[in-house]
């Protein structure tokens, strides 16, 4: 059986949303640590999240060509959100600095 492309940009939308969530826990774990190995794999899991998001949109996006379904719906809105967040946080970081 083929996935769709919708359905595969659906999984790693969630995946993208699943690894974030685990680089927030371990960021919720080791706040009161001085950690910098702990920071630099709460970076790694953020970057490999964003880029599991961008490969979900790009998918998703792809798909538009199979007709409309729900997968390309959720899928293309949990990209949408999830690469607005994480553009939004970098933007803040850089202008910090």
């Amino acid at each position: 059986m083929q996935n769709s492309k919708s359905k595969r940009g659906l999984n790693y939308s969630i995946l993208a949303i699943v690894i974030f969530v685990v680089a927030i826990i371990f960021q919720v774990m080791i706040s009161g640590m001085n950690a910098e190995f702990w920071s630099l794999l709460i970076g790694v899991f953020i970057l490999i999240s964003f880029g599991l998001a961008i490969i979900g949109a790009v998918y998703t996006i792809a798909g538009l060509k199979e007709g409309a379904s729900i997968e390309q719906i959720i899928g293309l809105t949990i990209s949408s959100v999830f690469l607005f967040i994480i553009s939004y946080f970098l933007i803040e970081i850089y202008k910090r600095y």
